[in-house]
């Protein structure tokens, strides 16, 4: 309930505000939102796992982790190892390793975090839930209030509402994986491991996938002995064969008694209310399950009853761990783009036969032109791995007649015969093609646009584009038949279930009709006037052909059997025909077969929305026609909801919501001569085969370690709580492992722990032994151990002895990784060099890509908007910026002219001033714009610039903005990248500091590593360099104020003017507390920082 005294008006109950669970696991980031959360974890650079087996994904996480998260760091770390262990255990038999997106770790890592409260504490749980659900998200205006509290029978099922195309079947392998570990782990093993899919089709896909993941799997099946030893193998059924009793195909719900794990692929099929559900429900009554579908929230919407909707909404709002649902799919970039070409309302009942047809033909047109451009690009389209463009039609009706225009026909035999008319009527044919490229076809929308002004562009921009020119190419190329007025033939394929070739005279074929009864089609074919025969057919199957590189087959024609189990890279043009007018989960699984793509390097993405990280050196002039899916359809009723479902998902109804602009780079001149020395690693460096690394006693001791292990909800930092050292005194009791402790440890499972955790990281020169582990157990020196004190009397064996293997496994991991990254860090500093940086380097960008949709013009002066954005891309294309422009009405967003900096200019964008509550941001930004923190630095140091001149006397700045990922890390703290470095010339002297403007109340201390950097390059790189002309230094500017960690410093009665001076001292400024002096102070330090 919302507490008292504010009255929150309710609003209506749909799934994607009622994510109970969902928005639980985002609170414990300290997150509202998936937006927030996942901000910058995009890039695909982030994708994939660091030499230490970490993930990268993992390292910005917690780089970035929200002040009030209630998830620790190594507890992420823990969770980041479970998921790489599982991802490496069904990559092993796959050609390439599988590297997630974020928001596929993220789904993982939300799984992670949900089984490991299941398991270890069930009943908190619950209580914490509900807590949430009560105390905030009851609170929240703009989330359905109507959600129950939850029972524990509510925790046994969780749902990942994600989009086609997102990768659910490798997540559900690794699901598995996940869930018998902590299965294992709590000796709960399930006894069998079941999988329901929606049909055959969807089964012999799952059985090959897994074979790929290496997981043992099999299809169902009563009569096998196998089944008499339960749980080897994952039993795979179709959900039309559960039945209440036993048949000659089905299988009685009791057979598979016990403590199930079930996961139901496509679960919008339970969401209606039908009797199978209640089977389902019932094999994992007493175990668990998992379901996956992309319209869980069209499903529940589409429920007529309105009981039946609201119990499933209870109960999928409740459920749903994970919301990756359409609109975060595309509006990430991924999948591709979708027109939808629609007439006006008076469709399909007023409009004449000679309309139909014009609207049929600007279909085909369409993708003819799809083809074509596929045809004449395919070399300059490779590295895209587009595919050869594909028609699909799908009707509502096989058989049945309905009424289209003036004829009383099935949506299939309507297709048929406007192939057979298009081809047979060439005059005809060729006048509609005319009238379609010049604008004359009289085709408009319900608002009186026309439909086709748009189109047709790569066309008409060809040398012969003529009408008759291009007829006759499209029967060559789409029909394969270079003989005009041939017949349409129909080949009802024997022995080939549902399948129906289509040709024209004796041509390959150059579509297939694929239904559930061909023959019944055949015979209304017949009868409708086609030319039908029954003709053996050698192959397995013409439609297994589709996806094959050479297939001849270009059409495809069938029912909604199409919704589920059937996929393609090819889909590009997809005509509907009474299709969805009731069914809304229908809706989007037809849209999820045509946006599929795999995208440039496999990124999914279109190439619009390509990272900065990922960029082509060119992309083919028209590609975007390739990258949109066109929908064409019949009955508007059908396409009015279909665009009312986008509009719901938050998404545009074309593709006009957003506008790409192009910001050139203006490159310093001369930069060669100015010979400015970074750090580059040698090359041929092999730290793991030049340099062996014996884990022994005594190696950490300036280093500890600190673990805290009361209970999680103890250790959970809330938003006001200080650092964990300055409660230790009053709060929190202290314990080390005594060698009582250790004598009930089973030291060779703590060996093979710890094995394991190096083969994770392929630290594969790391050497350790039982023995030298004993040792580093024996001394507690190197760490401090926060636990309450009954947790280490020796009263429960059982469980205590568990929990103290526990915590020592968790101690020597972190002691081996510090131990490993100071052995690594002290041999790479003897393998860096200087080199002369130059405009190759990946720190220089070329342009800045601005996505700005729409709506951000409702709030801005459009016309002073772009005035500003067209006079910095005509001064930086000139080569005279040389001065800061304000892009937007306010100070939010600014091109920033930044004297010194090696290129110009830094793009400065307050982010929260421009997103929408529905939309999200309105403008996208790549490379990514500077943050507050950034602006504020290079500004105030421009600003210490031009006021002291006599500073810079005899001396030269410059200043380059270091990226994330591609520009000069440090290894000691996997993947830390400073934002900025700058160079301080006196003379023949460089003074090169990295500065890294951050937050840092999530830091641990001075002995962070990010903070100790300072010292590893100074004391460590900098002599190795044997380079008498180079100072080498590192800053953090904190955008914290120095109160919030006033605590690091350990002398409660200083001033805060002499704990600023301590921090300064460990090379921390303040951008707030010393605004004024801050950059002169670093400045100081740095010129004084030269030994020589």
């Amino acid at each position: 309930m919302a507490p008292k005294g504010n009255r929150i008006q309710q609003i209506e109950g749909k799934l994607n505000n009622s994510l109970v669970l969902n928005r639980y696991i985002l609170s414990l980031f300290g997150a509202t939102s998936m937006e927030a959360l996942s901000e910058h974890l995009k890039d695909p650079s982030y994708e994939g796992w660091d030499e230490n087996n970490v993930s990268y994904i993992h390292n910005i996480l917690v780089e970035r982790l929200f002040a009030n998260s209630e998830l620790t760091e190594d507890m992420l770390l823990t969770y980041d190892g479970n998921i790489f262990r599982h991802t490496k255990a069904i990559s092993e038999k796959r050609e390439a390793s599988i590297k997630w997106k974020y928001f596929q770790y993220l789904s993982l890592l939300f799984t992670e975090i949900y089984l490991d409260k299941y398991f270890s504490n069930r009943k908190k749980l619950l209580d914490d839930i509900n807590t949430y659900l009560q105390i905030k998200f009851n609170a929240d205006p703009k989330t359905y209030h109507g959600i129950t509290d939850f029972t524990e029978s509510d925790l046994n099922k969780i749902a990942f509402w994600s989009a086609t195309g997102s990768g659910k079947t490798l997540l559900m392998h690794v699901n598995i994986l996940q869930y018998l570990h902590y299965a294992e782990k709590y000796r709960k093993k399930p006894n069998r491991v079941i999988l329901i899919t929606p049909n055959e089709g969807l089964t012999n896909q799952h059985l090959e996938e897994f074979r790929k993941s290496n997981i043992g799997a099999k299809v169902f099946s009563k009569s096998s002995t196998e089944d008499l030893f339960s749980g080897t193998e994952i039993d795979i059924l179709e959900i039309t064969k559960l039945a209440d009793t036993d048949g000659d195909k089905t299988v009685a719900v009791d057979y598979f008694e016990g403590d199930n794990l079930v996961l139901v692929d496509e679960g919008h099929r339970g969401s209606g209310g039908d009797a199978w559900k209640q089977r389902r429900d019932k094999l994992c009554e007493k175990g668990f399950s998992f379901e996956y579908s992309a319209t869980f929230g069209q499903s529940i919407s589409a429920i007529s009853n309105s009981a039946k909707r609201k119990a499933m909404l209870q109960e999928y709002g409740k459920a749903t761990l994970f919301d990756y649902s359409y609109r975060y799919f595309y509006n990430d970039g991924y999948g591709k783009d979708y027109q939808i070409l629609n007439m006006n309302s008076s469709w399909g009942s007023s409009l004449s036969d000679q309309q139909l047809t014009l609207y049929l033909t600007a279909c085909m047109l369409n993708f003819y032109e799809q083809q074509r451009l596929y045809r004449d690009n395919r070399v300059e389209l490779r590295p895209f791995l587009l595919e050869n463009p594909l028609a699909v039609f799908v009707g509502g009706s096989v058989t049945a007649d309905k009424s289209i225009g003036t004829k009383e026909v099935s949506d299939i035999i309507f297709i048929l015969k406007f192939f057979q008319q298009f081809i047979a009527n060439k005059q005809e044919s060729i006048s509609n093609i005319d009238n379609l490229l010049h604008g004359k076809d009289g085709l408009t929308d319900k608002y009186g646009h026309p439909i086709f002004t748009r189109q047709f562009a790569y066309l008409r921009n060809l040398q012969e584009h003529k009408a008759e020119i291009i007829y006759n190419d499209m029967l060559n190329l789409v029909f394969h038949c270079s003989v005009v007025g041939a017949q349409l033939h129909l080949d009802n394929l024997k022995g080939k279930d549902g399948e129906i070739g289509m040709r024209i005279g004796n041509g390959e074929y150059f579509g297939i009709i694929n239904v559930g009864d061909s023959s019944t089609l055949a015979k209304k074919c017949e009868e409708a006037g086609l030319n039908v025969m029954s003709k053996d057919f050698a192959e397995k199957s013409l439609f297994a052909k589709i996806n094959l590189p050479d297939s001849s087959l270009n059409v495809l024609i069938g029912s909604k059997k199409f919704t589920e189990g059937w996929s393609s890279w090819r889909v590009s043009t997809m005509g509907l025909l009474n299709v969805g007018k009731s069914e809304g989960s229908q809706i989007i699984q037809l849209f999820g077969r045509g946006v599929r793509l795999k995208g440039y390097k496999f990124s999914l993405k279109r190439s619009s929305a390509l990272d900065s990280s990922l960029q082509p050196e060119s992309k083919p002039r028209f590609m975007y026609n390739l990258e949109t899916l066109n929908i064409f359809g019949i009955k508007a009723d059908y396409m009015e909801q279909f665009k009312q479902f986008l509009e719901d998902e938050g998404l545009p109804t074309n593709d006009s919501d957003w506008e790409n602009f192009e910001v050139p780079v203006m490159p310093v001149a001369n930069l060669r001569s100015k010979k400015l020395k970074y750090l580059k690693v040698k090359d041929g460096c092999d730290f793991k085969k030049d340099e062996n690394v014996l884990i022994k006693a005594g190696l950490l001791s300036n280093t500890p370690i600190t673990l805290d292990y009361y209970p999680k909800i103890q250790a959970m930092r809330s938003a006001g709580r200080k650092n964990i050292l300055d409660e230790t005194d009053t709060t929190l009791h202290k314990a080390i492992l005594t060698p009582e402790h250790l004598a009930f440890i089973d030291w060779n499972k703590i060996y093979f722990d710890i094995i394991d955790y190096k083969n994770e990281r392929s630290w594969y020169n790391l050497c350790v032994s039982t023995e030298d582990l004993k040792e580093i157990a024996l001394d507690s020196s190197w760490y401090t151990l926060f636990i309450p004190q009954a947790q280490m009397l020796f009263t429960d064996f059982a469980s205590q002895t568990s929990l103290w293997h526990d915590i020592l496994v968790t101690l020597l991991k972190s002691y081996v990784e510090k131990a490993y990254n100071k052995a690594k860090g002290r041999w790479m500093s003897k393998h860096v060099k200087t080199a002369y940086i130059d405009s190759s380097h990946p720190n220089f960008e070329k342009e800045y890509k601005l996505l700005l949709h729409k709506d951000l013009l409702k709030n801005e002066d459009e016309a002073g908007f772009y005035k500003a954005l067209n006079k910095l891309k005509q001064e930086l294309t000139e080569g005279t910026f040389s001065k800061s422009i304000r892009i937007a009405n306010s100070d939010n967003f600014e091109a920033l002219y930044i004297s010194g900096h090696l290129y110009q200019p830094l793009l400065y964008l307050n982010e929260p001033a421009f997103k929408h509550k529905e939309i999200g941001k309105l403008i996208e930004i790549k490379p990514v714009a500077l943050n507050k923190g950034e602006r504020d630095f290079v500004c105030d140091i421009q600003r210490f610039f031009y006021n002291n001149p006599a500073f810079f006397e005899g001396k030269s700045l410059y200043l380059l903005r270091n990226k994330s990922r591609k520009g000069i890390g440090f290894f000691e703290d996997r993947g830390f990248y400073p934002d900025f470095i700058i160079w301080l010339i006196v003379g023949e002297h460089q003074y090169v500091s990295f500065i890294d403007p951050k937050g840092i109340s999530h830091l641990t201390g001075f002995s962070n590593d990010k903070v100790q950097l300072y010292k590893f390059i100074r004391e460590d790189i900098e002599p190795e360099l044997h380079d008498s002309d180079v100072t080498l230094n590192s800053y953090i500017i904190s955008v914290t104020e120095m109160k919030v960690v006033a605590h690091w410093v350990d002398f409660p009665d200083l001033d805060l003017n002499s704990k600023q001076k301590i921090f300064n001292e460990h090379h921390i400024y303040f951008q707030g507390d010393q605004k004024d002096s801050y950059i002169r102070l670093i400045l100081e330090n740095m010129l004084s920082s030269n030994k020589t």
